[in-house]
């Protein structure tokens, strides 16, 4: 439950990404332009965790065959990761 409780802290903060994220300049936005809430942080990183214990991470391979590198949970909560200035 930490990971989940870090990842849902540090996406839906004004930062919108991890500290990791944040250091190489990444952001998770939302497709209707707005920045992720807690909720929606919250589901990101669940179906993040829930999907990648599930599969035993081959559910990353998802983003290898789309042009958008999005994984499941990334279509399931309609939001994406993209670098802070291209905004």
């Amino acid at each position: 439950l930490i990971p989940i409780g870090y990842h849902t802290y540090t996406i839906g903060s004004h930062r919108n990404g991890t500290i990791g994220m944040n250091i190489m300049d990444l952001e998770v936005f939302l497709e209707d332009g707005r920045e992720p809430d807690y909720v929606s942080a919250f589901l990101h990183s669940g179906l993040f965790y829930a999907s990648m214990a599930l599969t035993s991470g081959f559910i990353l391979l998802i983003s290898l065959f789309n042009d958008k590198g999005k994984l499941l949970h990334d279509y399931l909560t309609s939001s994406g990761v993209r670098v802070k200035s291209d905004r």
